[in-house]
């Protein structure tokens, strides 16, 4: 059985089969079972994490009679705690080695998850509770997000720790994950507040995204893309540009429209970190970065093309959940025309919850509700 070679990469051409175990006990049942999941590496560094059916049906069976009135830090607690104990102490190891990147290179993908039968998102106004019956795929991010991080909410990004991402007609043609029309390009989430405050990184180190319902026709894909893989591909003359304080980044554009007194930060580099293990702080889509030169420029464009030359593109149906690491790993949305019914209700729903390593870093931001808090520039 191959096994990972030293630093996580996959040997070149194949897939790796990356951990194994027989004979897996699960706490949860009591009962003798094999391994709660399985771990490939592709050819893209690209983790794929395939639950077994058992596995999945203890978590629907555990997650389902949750209920989510109890606050953020409790609901937290539990649902690591029924994650726990249905994966076991080396499912929690192997999870905690992809959200490290001690395999792969901060991208994953988990498969075979439960899910509920939704087919269209709430009315507009209504609670995401209107349009299911459970709690399960929220459960289900709140869970596994204990792996990569401390979850958090943004309060410009909903009011609720698990933001709900559908279309609607006010939205259409607005650069933001309610919108549909416009291409959301790669991005680093929430760019601008990693330096936004000196010696304090507000910005997400990884966030994950699992599918509500889908648009069968026409629906839209995401397109990840991994840093290092495109900075290698740039000349060191356009790779010291870009280490170099050479753009503005704004805040998202929804952000504007609340009051903040300042819009933008920098200049600032968008390229950070060790060779080999890179982070792009970046957002290529709408007016998001104003180049400092036309040198800048060039090396911004170049690392665009780059940047979409490796992007995979996902489509996150329900069953399916994406974990990536913030600036290790750039996200998008294509454009596409949104599928929704006579009472404006959205055939696509995907949620999406943040981490982070220091919760305690946003402690002088007004929590509006539990984890969700009001952090500006």
């Amino acid at each position: 059985m191959r096994t990972v070679n030293e630093g996580g990469a996959p040997n070149p051409g194949v897939p790796t089969l990356v951990i194994a175990m027989n004979n897996f006990v699960c706490p949860f049942r009591g009962r003798f079972h094999g391994q709660p999941f399985t771990i490939e590496v592709d050819t893209t560094n690209v983790v794929h994490v395939e639950m077994t059916a058992w596995a999945r049906d203890a978590l629907q069976e555990s997650l389902a009679p949750l209920h989510t009135g109890m606050g953020d830090d409790l609901i937290i607690a539990r649902t690591h705690a029924q994650v726990l104990s249905i994966i076991g102490p080396w499912g929690a190891e192997a999870l905690q080695g992809v959200a490290s990147s001690h395999v792969g290179a901060g991208l994953a993908v988990l498969h075979n998850l439960p899910f509920e039968d939704v087919e269209w998102s709430p009315r507009p106004g209504e609670e995401p509770a209107a349009a299911k019956e459970t709690a399960v795929s929220e459960h289900l991010l709140t869970g596994f997000s204990t792996f990569w991080g401390d979850a958090y909410g943004v309060r410009n990004e909903g009011r609720r720790l698990v933001n709900d991402l559908w279309p609607s007609r006010s939205d259409l043609e607005r650069h933001t994950g309610n919108g549909s029309r416009k291409t959301l390009g790669l991005h680093t989430e929430n760019a601008a507040l990693r330096f936004a405050s000196p010696g304090r990184d507000l910005s997400p180190k990884a966030l994950l995204l699992t599918g509500v319902s889908a648009q069968l026709v026409g629906g839209p894909t995401t397109p990840v893309a991994i840093a290092a893989s495109a900075v290698r591909m740039l000349g060191a003359e356009t790779v010291r540009v870009l280490r170099s304080p050479c753009t503005r980044i704004a805040l998202p554009e929804r952000w504007r429209v609340l009051g903040h007194d300042a819009t933008e930060v920098g200049p600032v580099p968008v390229v950070i970190g060790a060779d080999g293990r890179e982070e792009v702080i970046a957002a290529y889509y709408g007016d998001m970065m104003r180049p400092a030169s036309a040198e800048a420029a060039a090396a911004l464009s170049e690392l665009r093309e780059a940047l979409q030359s490796v992007a995979i593109h996902q489509d996150i149906r329900p069953g399916m959940m994406v974990a990536a690491a913030n600036g290790r790993v750039l996200h998008g949305r294509s454009d596409f025309e949104p599928v929704l019914d006579d009472q404006d209700r959205a055939q696509r729903w995907i949620q999406r919850i943040f981490v982070t390593g220091r919760l305690d870093l946003f402690r002088d931001a007004a929590s509006s509700a539990g984890r969700v808090f009001d952090v500006s520039l």
